[in-house]
Formats: C-alpha cells, structure tokens, sequence
C-alpha cells in the first residue's frame, strides 16, 4: 500500500515538497555504496526528507539518499516500509543521539561541515542562507562523504522543463476550460463485482470508450489530454488541471472511440473533458540567461492551497502583458524591499525560484524549483530573473 500524506498540516506540507523530486534524478544510474555506508529498513510513516534530517543532519540532502538506491527506490515520491535503504556518510552523520536530536553528542566531523557552510553563507551574494543563489552546493556536507551538484540559481540550475511537467502543468484557460474536443463517456470492461463507491474513478491501464468532436475521425495512437477545472481567477479566467493521458486504440465511424489510460496525474474519472495532447520543444542545450532587474508580476494560485508551499508545487503568476514569457524562464519570489522603523531599508531577498511550464492569456504557470524561506502564497511578488533564449 501507498504511503499517503495531507497537506494541510505545516510539517507534512514540507514532507511532501522534499519527496517531489526533481525528475533528473530519475533513470539515473545508483551511485557506488561509500565503505562506511549504513542500512536503514523503512518504517510506516518514514519518508527521504526525515531520514536526510535525521542521518545527515539536513533533510534537503534527501536525493543523496535517493542516489545510492535507485535500485530498490524506483521513484522517489514513494518508499515502502520493509524497504532496507543505504545511508550515505558514515559515521559523520547525524543520527539518533547526535547534535540536533535528543541526548546528542558531539559528532566526528559536524564542526568542519559547519565551517564550510559559514564559508558558503559568506560568499558575495550569498544573503546569509545556508545555500545562497545555488540549488546544490559542493561545499555542503563534504566531511560526510556526501557532495551534491552546484548550479546558479536562474542562470544554469536545471535549464529544461521536462515533458511530463510541462503535459501535467495547471495552467488558466478561459471559463469552463478549452473548447470542449472529446469526452470520457464510458468504461469498456465491465467489472466482476459491483462496484458503488468511486466506481468513476480511473488508473493507468483502464480501457475506456471516449467521444471526440469534429468531423474528422481520429486515428489510432492519437492522444488526448483529460482534465477537471479548478478555482476561477480574478481576471476572468479559470484553471485547469490535467488529469492523465488517454490513448486512441480503436476507431469505428459512428461509434465512440476505444483509448487506454497510459498517465495520470490527478484525480481522473469518468465525463471528464479532453483536449488534444501537445509537445513542448526547446532548442537544444538552451540555458536561460541572466535577467537584471526583471519585470514584476504576483502569485495568483497556489496548487492545492497548501499551508506552506514547497519544492515541485505549482502555481500561477498574474500574466505580463508588456513582457514575452516563455516555457524555461525563471522568476524569483521575492520578500519586497521594506523601510522599517528608525528609517533602515531592508533590501529585496530572494525566497523562491519558478520555472515556467506554460504561459497562457490568462496566467503563467510555474514550478517551485528552489526555495530558502517557507512563506509563498498568493500575493507573492515574483520577479523574472532569467530568459531562454
């Protein structure tokens, strides 16, 4: 059984934002396990955020765990109990009874860890954060074997926006969603059982019967995206928010269409609309370029209302009208420059990035990629930072 998690609560909205990971980091190859790697056998309620916390002695060093077990871990957004996972860093990690947990002691290598990241927090530009203007560090945690990737935040961290991001992105559309292109009318197979509570809902693999509109008779390995509408915008609009991938198997005139669900991404059923599926395609090896003093513009929706937003969630930015944006394009949320009392101005900072997946009329859509403070919601100023070419 899954291990299912709600965002309503503080600690568990972070939980969430440590397990969604970065989908570079799938299909890569397990790192070799280091001499003085530990074992950890998965427990309910265990998660890759905690266990980084509470081995390494910060939980966004999570896909460092991920790396050394990508052969039992086949996606990080789960891991089972009973799972028996390698810990990278020995004894220089933190663990039960070190610093920072109860009874703590002092741990072999944690003051020469501390040194370096004062050393990072001291670099130009650095703003006094543990991981200043980078989404890795090499700096971080080197005295406990582990050593992560460094990238510039807006300039060259992480450049493309994958294919699923971009197919499974909510984006604004006008009221009532695109102009309505098919339909989920019916399952094709017929259960053994009765089914009466969510007999409407549909996985991966369910054979179903969809109604396409036009004159034209779509062919067979055509794809289409389904998708429930959401929250309406204050500009009119309203979002949507794609629910999975059907596939066209069979197609007889004067009859609905037989189609597979081949993805899913959020709660898919049955008389959900369906629009044509689409493909994003960037130049090659294109980087975003650094943007000084960019245009502004503010959060408008934040997916599923969470209490605080964290890496891999999605929202929307309030669409610029004298400014081109496109796909891969970064913003940054800012906290805005403030006089505070006795006249000190406390200068514009960082607390987020955004890479955009898609732009419409009616707003821009987005994906945390990098955040150092927690408070994101609607409201937020963003600033754009960095543009493909």
């Amino acid at each position: 059984m899954r291990m299912t998690t709600s965002r309503s609560s503080w600690a568990v909205a972070l939980a969430v934002g440590a397990l969604l990971a970065p989908a570079a980091l799938a299909g890569q190859e397990p790192a070799a396990r280091p001499a003085d790697a530990r074992t950890h056998t998965v427990r309910p309620g265990d998660t890759l955020w905690d266990l980084a916390g509470t081995y390494l002695g910060d939980p966004f060093l999570w896909p460092e765990i991920y790396r050394v077990n990508t052969e039992i871990v086949e996606d990080p957004h789960w891991i089972y109990p009973g799972e028996v996972l390698t810990i990278p860093g020995g004894a220089a990690g933190v663990v039960a009874g070190a610093p920072g947990a109860p009874g703590g002691s002092a741990v072999p290598g944690a003051d020469a860890e501390q040194e370096q990241r004062r050393q990072v927090d001291e670099q130009p530009g650095g703003g006094g954060s543990r991981y200043p203007r980078t989404v890795f560090s090499e700096s971080v945690a080197r005295s406990s074997g582990v050593t992560m990737r460094q990238g510039v935040l807006g300039r060259h961290a992480r450049p493309e926006v994958r294919s699923g991001e971009y197919v499974s992105a909510p984006f604004g559309d006008r009221p009532g969603g695109p102009s309505g292109r098919g339909r989920i009318v019916a399952r094709a197979s017929i259960p053994g059982t009765a089914m009466t509570v969510g007999a409407e809902r549909l996985y991966i693999a369910d054979v179903l019967y969809v109604q396409i509109s036009g004159n034209t008779l779509p062919l067979v390995g055509d794809r289409y995206v389904s998708y429930r509408l959401d929250e309406d915008l204050d500009n009119g609009g309203q979002v949507v928010v794609p629910t999975g991938v059907v596939r066209i198997e069979r197609v007889t005139p004067g009859e609905a269409a037989t189609a597979r669900v081949v993805e899913e991404f959020d709660d898919m059923r049955l008389q959900q609309d369906l629009y044509p599926f689409d493909t994003l395609a960037l130049p090659l090896n294109a980087r975003p370029a650094a943007v000084e003093r960019g245009a502004m513009t503010k959060v408008m929706w934040v997916e599923n209302d969470p209490k605080l937003p964290s890496i891999q969630h999605r929202l929307l930015l309030e669409p610029m009208r004298n400014q081109a944006v496109r796909p891969g394009d970064q913003f940054a949320l800012v906290r805005e420059r403030v006089r505070i009392e006795g006249g000190a101005v406390l200068p514009e900072r960082e607390i987020a990035v955004v890479q955009v997946l898609k732009v419409t009329r009616y707003g821009i859509s987005g994906i945390i990629i990098h955040q150092t403070e927690p408070r994101i919601e609607v409201g937020t100023p963003a600033r754009l930072i960095a543009k493909m070419p």
